[in-house]
């Protein structure tokens, strides 16, 4: 890796950018390779809080590089203990200052390395209203602008507003929120605000694909497409980690943000197969969150009813705290006949996925696949991905945010 970094104004910061890639050329050690190679798909904007969260940022960004070349520019909120070492030198130029960095890969095996810059504008949050301006002059006209905001952002506040009046997409990590299922629909009043202007993607979402690539699979096969019409139940379990100062402290227990990721992933569900609200909101049977739904055009008789069922599993903090199982209980074809049972399981310690069919006395194993944890870059990667609106995001993230606000979902969050 190399690098090569100065601090500068704002207003200089085109002209230390050309400095560095020439200095990047002059000193490179694969010149026998041509020379290296300015890539940019996109800007990145990232409003991180804090140091902490901006050197975290830097490190995702770099991981990101060879798949989404950028021009980075991180407006790091400085945070009570951060500190900026910025060169005295410059102490009597105007805040704030930007730390430009040109960064390169390692080389390829057949071509020289790929390079990137980042801008790191560390900002006081009483310029809250003033990051649009010092973000604006540093993007590259051409390209499409992307603000990722890893914590819970406030959408009034004007540093994020004004930031998402600039962007394409605004990505999102609703599993960063306080209050989890409250960050469903404060995700989906952003879609519905921002639609038509630019898009919104959630990390969280990203967290899913391969549960739903999974189920999706088990219904690849023709003859197992008519179970869908007759899904009886689906529970989903997950990890709900202890916060074990809070319960010392006689505090109430706090479930991790796996509560949402499962009531989004019953909402994809919902959405898909034309499931729509059937009782008057949740209630508990244990633990068990339980929710009554119909299918969309059918009277509520005996057979047209789906339950949710939301299971949590205690984990200690730091143990797997996601989706563990995935089960969909299916009626059978006819009055006395038996049903099936669908089961997708993952295995916290080794992080193997397998589903699994019960039907007519046997079992069937259907798939089965390594599911690791996934990184913050791969999730990014997901989201960056997507050029235009994710309409089924959109329209699970909808039934989300509805069924999160019924009657009895505090529940939910504790």
């Amino acid at each position: 890796m190399n690098e090569f970094t100065r601090w500068t104004a704002l207003a200089d910061v085109e002209s230390v950018v050309h400095e560095l890639w020439s200095r990047v050329n002059e000193s490179r050690p694969w010149a026998d390779k041509g020379a290296s190679l300015a890539l940019r798909q996109l800007n990145l904007i990232v409003l991180a809080r804090g140091g902490r969260q901006a050197k975290r940022a830097s490190s995702v960004l770099e991981a990101l590089a060879a798949a989404f070349p950028a021009r980075a520019v991180v407006m790091a909120e400085q945070m009570p203990g951060d500190r900026v070492e910025e060169p005295r030198e410059l102490l009597h130029e105007a805040h704030p200052l930007a730390r430009v960095t040109v960064r390169c890969g390692a080389p390829g095996t057949v071509g020289p390395p790929i390079c990137w810059e980042e801008m790191v504008v560390p900002v006081r949050r009483e310029d809250a209203s003033l990051l649009q301006s010092y973000a604006e002059p540093l993007l590259l006209g051409d390209l499409p602008v992307v603000l990722w905001v890893p914590q819970e952002p406030d959408c009034s506040a004007q540093d994020f507003r004004r930031l998402a009046d600039m962007a394409d997409r605004v990505v999102l990590d609703s599993a960063a929120f306080d209050a989890p299922i409250r960050g469903l629909r404060l995700v989906a009043d952003l879609v519905r605000e921002m639609a038509g202007h630019r898009t919104v993607g959630d990390l969280s979402w990203a967290r899913l694909t391969p549960w739903r690539e999974l189920v999706a699979d088990v219904f690849e096969d023709p003859a197992r497409r008519d179970m869908l019409d007759r899904v009886e139940t689906l529970t989903v379990g997950y990890g709900s980690e202890v916060v074990d100062s809070e319960l010392a402290a006689g505090g109430e227990e706090h479930l991790s943000p796996a509560v949402a990721r499962a009531l989004l992933f019953c909402s994809w569900m919902a959405s898909r197969l034309g499931w729509v609200l059937g009782g008057r909101g949740w209630h508990k049977e244990g633990d068990v969150s339980v929710l009554e739904m119909r299918r969309a055009g059918v009277k509520m008789t005996p057979g047209s009813t789906i339950l949710f069922r939301l299971h949590p599993h205690r984990c200690l903090p730091g143990e797997f705290g996601g989706l563990e199982t995935v089960t969909l209980e299916v009626a059978g074809k006819t009055s006395g006949t038996p049903g099936a049972v669908i089961t997708i399981k993952r295995t916290p310690d080794s992080g193997v996925c397998s589903s699994r069919l019960r039907y007519e006395g046997r079992e069937v194993d259907i798939r089965t696949i390594d599911m690791p944890l996934p990184t913050e870059e791969a999730l990014l990667a997901e989201e960056l991905s997507y050029v235009g609106s994710d309409t089924v995001f959109e329209e699970s993230l909808a039934v989300a945010a509805q069924l999160s606000g019924l009657p009895g979902s505090e529940g939910l969050v504790i």
